[in-house]
């Protein structure tokens, strides 16, 4: 049997085909902004005066940074992280003033009051902030209409352009053996566009716990 095609129905396939369309314009956009996504680094090695193969299990955490919200929150992600059930970790800034200076002498004192056996000391290496404008986007929802099984209203709604900041830091980590202030081992960890400080937070102190577990610094 022939069928015969409506103004109707001609008009209501062209509509869905120009959808499509710009639903793969969409996809496309999607695709290449991922490009810019953001990614991270580790690199890692024994100092060569330091002996292999030693492992810790009670580390005291420490960052050095005059802000003090920042410390406390990197401190605690990274103990955190660092714990498991063989390996004890603490937010030095949980334990001291945060007025008290951060030098060998008062650090390794707090290790000795905890009984750490290494102090895992971080600071920035590099630090860059962009502001970076976010294109609008359209999201496209299907919507049958009333009354009909296969014939659907498509709606778009549109994002407004916006702008926001990308973080790319790079923190250096040393650990030391409790009493000594030589490090046995150096970890650089760097996450790039990130889209708050709390994120950079979060990735490096995962990737720091994560690098040092890998190298058998601990378990």
């Amino acid at each position: 049997m022939h069928r015969q095609h409506t103004p109707n129905s001609n008009m209501h396939r062209a509509n869905i085909t120009a959808v499509h369309l710009r639903t793969g314009l969409y996809i496309m956009a999607a695709l290449l902004l991922t490009g810019c996504a953001s990614s991270t680094s580790v690199s890692s090695g024994w100092h060569d005066s330091a002996p292999r193969g030693v492992r810790f299990e009670r580390v005291l955490v420490v960052a050095v940074t005059d802000n003090t919200d920042h410390r406390m929150s990197f401190e605690d992600a990274a103990a955190f992280d660092l714990r498991s059930e063989s390996t004890m970790a603490w937010a030095s800034a949980r334990l001291m003033d945060t007025d008290t200076e951060i030098n060998a002498e008062n650090i390794n004192a707090l290790a000795r009051q905890q009984q750490a056996d290494a102090v895992v000391i971080t600071r920035v290496k590099s630090f860059d902030v962009q502001a970076v404008e976010v294109q609008g986007r359209t999201d496209i929802h299907q919507r049958r209409q009333q009354g009909t099984l296969f014939r659907y209203d498509y709606i778009e709604k549109e994002e407004a352009s916006y702008v926001t900041s990308e973080y790319t830091t790079s923190l250096t980590t040393d650990v030391m053996k409790t009493g000594n202030s030589e490090p046995l081992y150096t970890v650089v960890a760097t996450a790039t566009k990130q889209e708050t400080l709390a994120d950079v937070i979060d990735v490096l102190s995962d990737i720091i716990a994560g690098q040092l577990r890998q190298d058998g610094i601990i378990n």
